[in-house]
């Protein structure tokens, strides 16, 4: 059946493959494209199945002409994984139902995106743990369906003993370096004796270039690595306790920061509700020839803790 809503949803379960799904657009004249679970597999041609073949990322809006046909091919996904569209008479990123105005990242939010914090920058990694750890290297972490910020997947992270580590890291490819921001939702079990630190680290070819931004609940501090490799208190911002979570009675925190690899200092970092400007402070920088590649951790240590996160997203373009 045609479309002939003013605003119409489509959703498309990404779990099942589709060769040239077909949807008519109706007398809509613009098109919006959000895919979760990443765009790897997914073709969308409109107008025709083989011709006009769309760019397609994370949130892609395009004017289309009424009558024309949308055509979905994808493979097998595992995991939570869709294809939303979201068809208009009027351009979304103007007015969204009856004139409210909505951009890029709110309508992203309103259709499920993990990206609802601080929704600055372009995301060129998100991960819910839906689809399960495979695209992470791992240090005493595991899936579980203890709890879980989205859906019903998280990765707990136990640390073994007394003065132990557990992390998680992803490797990514080269981006074109500038502001890239990395955020993590994270749970804890007690921040006695503990600390929680996120890692981003660039090998450009010629340098290794590392930052840090975490929570020091032993000394009740947030801190960073300053350019002599040393993690350091950040001056004049002592940490607030955060909430701590059970297996029934659980939180998220958000922990985000922003790092300028041209000018190689931090423009700033937040935790829940607090922000910091750290433009002032450089990042940690060594001669390296390592090959060219980009990667984030989070670190958590302590005695026999045990934490869970819940996404990690990374930005590009962060202002």
């Amino acid at each position: 059946m045609p479309i002939s809503n003013a605003v119409y949803t489509q959703e498309i379960d990404l779990t099942a493959a589709h060769t040239n799904l077909e949807i008519t657009i109706g007398t809509f004249s613009w098109v919006q494209f959000f895919c979760d679970g990443g765009v790897n597999g997914v073709k969308v041609a409109v107008g025709s199945q083989n011709t006009n073949v769309i760019n397609l990322n994370e949130f892609r809006t395009i004017p289309v002409v009424e009558g024309q046909k949308v055509y979905v091919t994808n493979d097998v996904r595992s995991g939570r994984s869709r294809l939303l569209m979201v068809f208009s008479r009027s351009n979304p990123l103007e007015s969204y139902q009856g004139g409210d105005p909505v951009n890029n990242a709110e309508l992203a939010a309103r259709l499920g995106s993990i990206h609802t914090f601080d929704r600055r920058g372009e995301v060129i990694f998100a991960d819910d743990f839906e689809s399960g750890l495979g695209k992470w290297i791992k240090y005493n972490a595991a899936l579980t369906t203890e709890i879980a910020f989205n859906g019903s997947l998280c990765c707990k992270l136990t640390v073994p003993s007394a003065g132990g580590t557990t992390a998680i890291q992803r490797r990514l490819p080269f981006q074109n370096i500038g502001r890239l921001g990395v955020e993590f939702s994270l749970a804890v079990d007690s921040l006695t004796l503990g600390t929680h630190d996120v890692y981003f680290e660039l090998w450009d070819g010629t340098n290794f270039l590392s930052s840090v931004f975490g929570y020091d609940a032993v000394n009740d501090v947030y801190r960073y690595l300053n350019s002599s490799g040393v993690l350091t208190t950040i001056t004049g911002a002592t940490g607030k306790i955060l909430a701590i979570s059970t297996t029934s009675d659980f939180v998220f925190h958000r922990i985000k920061f922003v790092v300028d690899f041209n000018t190689k200092k931090y423009v700033r970092g937040i935790i829940n509700n607090e922000a910091f400007d750290l433009s002032s402070l450089p990042i940690y920088s060594i001669a390296s020839a390592t090959r060219p590649s980009l990667t984030t951790y989070l670190s958590v240590a302590g005695n026999s803790r045990v934490a869970w996160v819940g996404h990690c997203i990374v930005t590009q373009n962060e202002p």
